[in-house]
């Protein structure tokens, strides 16, 4: 089936036989004798309602909601499908209005006025929307490395050698379209991305070369949450690496303090630091 890009109603979705197929057979997918692995967004939906409607939390979890609610992991997950896309008094019948009422509740307001004044669909036609846009510009960004994946709605499949760099791109991006969580990631990919990047050689850079902190500070194995605060704390995303090298200074100097909030600058990533300058 040739791929047909959705219309308004879902957001610009691409639809094809490979997204229509059953997970099972998808998973049994091999390229070149390879199985590929799966990179997903964690509560995908939820965390887009609060971006879109003006919520308070972030990284909303399906556990998190469990926990709360006293229903199972599967049976939010199952439920926040299609929670977003039901008429109000559909939302209202939900298990999961209660929590959203008392965790959400001016979001909750502003999707009911949203659904009063444009219908029912258009909290899912929104989502929809943003999430075809993140997946746009993450696709964007890996074709030009040579980095293919193939597309399913809101996760995207890759070969595991690129895996590392795929979660990192997802991660990056979503915060940057403001929308507050992040990639699944198990045991196995929490130890994977850590020995690559040892394994291979990394560029070098002099003091005064204008670097990227979403690209070095993952060099250094800073998960996304570090990466955002460091970014956040220096206020750039661009600068030049001795102004890197002054920073992981005056954060090694304040963390010997009780009083220190800041990321843990240890002796391996000073090492890994010196490392990628000439």
């Amino acid at each position: 089936m040739i791929p047909t890009v959705g219309d308004e109603r879902s957001g610009g979705r691409v639809v094809d036989s490979f997204t229509l197929m059953p997970a099972w057979i998808r998973n049994e997918i091999t390229i070149n004798g390879k199985k590929l692995t799966e990179c997903d967004y964690i509560g995908l939906h939820p965390n887009i309602a609060v971006k879109l409607y003006d919520g308070i939390e972030s990284y909303l979890t399906h556990p998190k909601v469990a926990e709360s609610t006293g229903m199972s992991e599967k049976e939010v997950k199952v439920e926040h499908l299609s929670f977003f896309n039901k008429n109000w008094f559909g939302m209202m019948e939900s298990p999961l209005f209660d929590y959203y009422s008392k965790n959400e509740a001016t979001m909750l307001e502003n999707i009911r006025k949203d659904k009063l004044a444009n219908g029912y669909k258009i909290t899912s036609k929104k989502m929809f929307k943003v999430e075809v846009e993140i997946m746009t510009d993450v696709i964007k960004y890996l074709n030009p490395l040579g980095v293919y994946v193939l597309y399913v709605y809101d996760a995207l499949l890759c070969e595991q050698k690129d895996k590392a760099l795929v979660i990192e791109t997802m991660n990056r991006i979503i915060l940057e379209h403001g929308v507050m969580t992040c990639v699944k990631v198990d045991e196995v990919d929490s130890i994977e991305p850590q020995a690559e990047p040892l394994a291979m050689e990394l560029p070098k850079f002099t003091l005064d070369e204008v670097v990227n902190l979403y690209e070095v500070l993952p060099m250094l194995l800073f998960d996304v949450t570090d990466t955002m605060k460091i970014i956040s704390d220096i206020n750039y995303s661009k600068i030049e690496m001795n102004v890197l090298v002054k920073y992981f200074g005056k954060q090694m100097n304040e963390q010997k303090y009780n009083d220190y909030v800041g990321v843990p600058i240890t002796a391996d990533k000073i090492a890994m630091l010196k490392n990628i300058i000439c």
